[in-house]
């Protein structure tokens, strides 16, 4: 059934899952420097700015830079999609004056707010729907003897235990709902004191070169983000001197002043984490504007960072589509007509008083809501109030919001929480139900258990580490 847990597997060689994920490493911190497995770094490799080359901990960090910065006109363009996406979601606009509040909304805009807004009601009843799917991954161990069967059993109950806990479990809808609004939402797994946590990151924060994600290649990906000065310090003491100094993260893009909110910044510094996937040369850096913090090898064919997509890229590796852009253009229209009946109804509501040209009434005692006085000569005209709304206007304006639910493959039933089958169904007929609804996210639903079981994976290889 859809809302019980189902399982997936990791399949493992046995002898080097026991050998290896047991292992620990000290800390890596004092680790700036790394000596090079392919030969010294070629003036054309200079150029691709492939930073774990570089010879020096100083010299990395320059290079990281530049290539976040390379980036940083397609990075923008992609972070105001996802705000745009955001703010019809949560129907605060970012435009049309006013101020953004401590509280993330919109204060003082000229913009009024949705009456009807259809996308959110798609969004969160799809959020609802795939919260009911938790798939936990289980290590695979057939060909192999009674103690290494014994340790993948073990090890399995670990990683349910992970997968199953308070914080994955509070962090998992928030997650489907990232990816169903801006398209694509990421996990990253993390070393947390000699532990592995699971780290929700926003779209916004990763970084990757499109020209490979459109081939579906990929050298490294950054985790660009401002972090507290005392948390850092707390992660990496060694580097204390180096977090001291690092200059204050500062919004010099537009849409961070949306996305980062807050009076004083001067506590949060501008982190740049990537690491380049390989089980021979691979390394990892953590670095800030100012100095490198920690660099190390990193032998994994994967890096940390795992997306999740509502409607993948039909070519590569790169940004998915989001039900918010897909249903943008239909809301438009719901809320153009919504506008139009409410200015009619605003205008036809309007006192209407005839007088005579030459009457002297006097007209200043007349406080009604927007009085209309019409003077006139003769006979007073009869005047028949209209129809403030188009009858055809506002039935059209509900037959979108049915193509809508049409479109998305959310039913109205389902948004209004209202029961499809009448009397008192059989359990057998609300399963077949539940599976006709489930037929038409087959694929979202396979694509979120797959990335259940990746994030598992990455449990165990930041376990490895």
């Amino acid at each position: 059934m859809p809302n019980r847990p189902s399982p997936s597997f990791l399949i493992f060689h046995p002898a080097p899952l026991r050998c290896r994920v047991a292992r620990r490493k000290t800390s890596n911190q004092n680790l700036p420097e790394i000596k090079l497995g392919r030969g010294k770094q070629s003036r054309q490799e200079s150029q691709h700015l492939k930073w774990w080359l570089a010879k020096t901990g100083d010299a990395a960090k320059t290079m990281l830079w530049q290539w976040i910065d390379r980036q940083r006109a397609t990075w923008a363009v992609d972070a105001i999609n996802d705000l745009a996406a955001e703010a019809i979601y949560s129907d605060t606009p970012i435009a049309s004056g006013g101020r953004l509040g401590a509280t993330g909304r919109w204060l003082g805009g000229m913009g009024g707010m949705n009456p009807i807004n259809v996308i959110k009601s798609l969004v969160d009843t799809g959020t609802a729907r795939l919260t009911k799917v938790r798939s936990m991954p289980v290590i695979s161990a057939d060909d192999a003897d009674y103690d290494e069967k014994r340790f993948a059993r073990e090890q399995s109950r670990v990683l349910r235990r992970k997968m199953g806990s308070g914080d994955m479990e509070r962090v998992s809808p928030l997650t489907i709902r990232d990816f169903i609004i801006r398209g694509t939402a990421w996990g990253k797994i993390e070393r947390v004191r000699g532990d592995t946590e699971f780290r929700r990151v926003p779209n916004y924060e990763v970084v990757f070169d499109h020209r490979e994600a459109l081939y579906g290649l990929l050298t490294h990906r950054a985790h660009v983000r401002p972090e507290s000065r005392d948390e850092m310090i707390k992660r990496y003491p060694k580097a204390e001197k180096q977090i001291r100094e690092a200059p204050p993260f500062t919004r010099v893009d537009p849409w961070m002043a949306y996305t980062y909110v807050g009076p004083n910044l001067s506590d949060m510094i501008e982190i740049a984490e990537s690491w380049h996937p390989d089980d021979e040369d691979g390394q990892w850096i953590v670095c800030t504007r100012n100095a490198t913090i920690a660099r190390s090898p990193y032998p994994c064919l994967r890096d940390p960072l795992y997306p999740c997509y509502w409607t993948p890229p039909t070519r590569g590796i790169g940004r998915g589509t989001g039900l918010v852009y897909e249903q943008a253009a239909a809301q438009e229209m719901v809320n153009d007509i919504l506008q139009d009946a409410r200015e009619a109804i605003h205008e036809g509501s309007q006192l209407k008083v005839f007088q005579p040209r030459q009457g002297g009434a006097n007209k200043h005692h007349l406080k009604a809501r927007h009085p209309a006085i019409v003077e006139h000569d003769g006979v007073e005209p009869h005047y028949v109030a209209p129809d403030p709304v188009s009858k055809q206007a506002w039935a059209i304006a509900f037959q979108i919001i049915g193509v809508m639910h049409d479109t998305s493959g959310i039913s109205q039933w389902a948004a209004q929480a209202r029961p499809a089958l009448g009397g008192t169904p059989s359990a057998k007929a609300l399963d077949t139900m539940d599976d006709q609804q489930s037929d038409r996210f087959a694929h979202i639903e396979s694509g979120y258990q797959q990335w259940r079981v990746c994030i598992g994976q990455g449990h165990i290889d930041q376990a490895r580490m």
